[in-house]
């Protein structure tokens, strides 16, 4: 069964959400795959000398979708390496704790420069739990596009679903807003973080997230303690990757850390 149609219409998920892998074959020739259960990584540019920008996609999603920041960042001099992580069926803490840091240490040169981040929904907390784990030798700057930082109000409205809870793996509940659900048992930022949070949800319909929202998380929930700035930007969660504002204060905060505050 393709649970996607599900989570569609769940709600869950927007068509351009539907995990399609681009990554290089045991041959070196690019292949496409409806899903792919291995790690799917594209370096681009990196030297060993440099800083580079590690990208980092979401929930049921893959690095494809983070694609046009990706080119636009190669275009504005980064050196970009996008990872993807099965997100699916692999529990949260496992990717942060385990599997992120085997793939940094296999594609980021040692002795280089600094190593910044983008993520982008789940993403984030597949990053602070590495962070919390594995220390922030190198780390540079993090910008974090729509984070669930408490949690995610929808993954709380749709985990009672049982359709929904079945096909849509186990990092649904883990992405909750409850006093012990994952997001929550994380630390506060102790790094320059930049957070940009959507305030434009994708359809006009009732939604049980309280307001501003982008569909997905709260604006509110995507606040961190200890982070540098916040910026709300008018898009869906979805379309934050692809949001010309996004790219603009993405890049000025990478480049030189320069606040960047703006609320709804």
């Amino acid at each position: 069964m393709n649970p996607v149609p599900a989570l569609l219409m769940a709600g869950l998920l927007s068509p351009m959400d539907e995990p399609t892998v681009d990554f290089m074959d045991s041959t070196g020739s690019h292949a496409v795959a409806g899903r792919s259960p291995d790690w799917a990584v594209a370096s681009e540019g990196a030297g060993s000398n440099s800083d580079c920008v590690v990208l980092l996609h979401g929930w049921w999603s893959c690095r494809m979708h983070l694609a046009g920041l990706s080119r636009r960042l190669r275009r504005s001099g980064f050196k970009v390496v996008s990872i993807g992580y099965p997100s699916v069926r692999t529990p949260l803490d496992t990717i942060g704790s385990k599997l992120l840091a085997e793939e940094l240490a296999k594609r980021i040169p040692t002795g280089g420069g600094k190593v910044h981040f983008v993520t982008h929904s789940m993403g984030a907390l597949v990053l602070r739990r590495h962070l919390e784990l594995h220390g922030r030798d190198r780390l540079g700057r993090v910008v974090m596009l729509g984070p669930p930082n408490h949690g995610s109000e929808a993954a709380d409205f749709w985990s009672r679903s049982r359709m929904v809870h079945g096909i849509a793996g186990p990092n649904l509940v883990a992405l909750g807003t409850g006093p012990d659900s994952f997001a929550r048992r994380l630390p506060p930022a102790d790094f320059p973080l930049l957070v940009v949070a959507g305030s434009r949800p994708p359809h006009p319909f009732g939604s049980p997230l309280p307001v501003p929202h982008d569909g997905r998380v709260s604006v509110e929930s995507t606040r961190l303690d200890g982070m540098s700035s916040h910026h709300s930007v008018r898009t869906s969660h979805t379309a934050l990757p692809w949001n010309r504002e996004v790219f603009e204060v993405t890049e000025r905060f990478l480049r030189k850390g320069l606040p960047e505050s703006r609320g709804e």
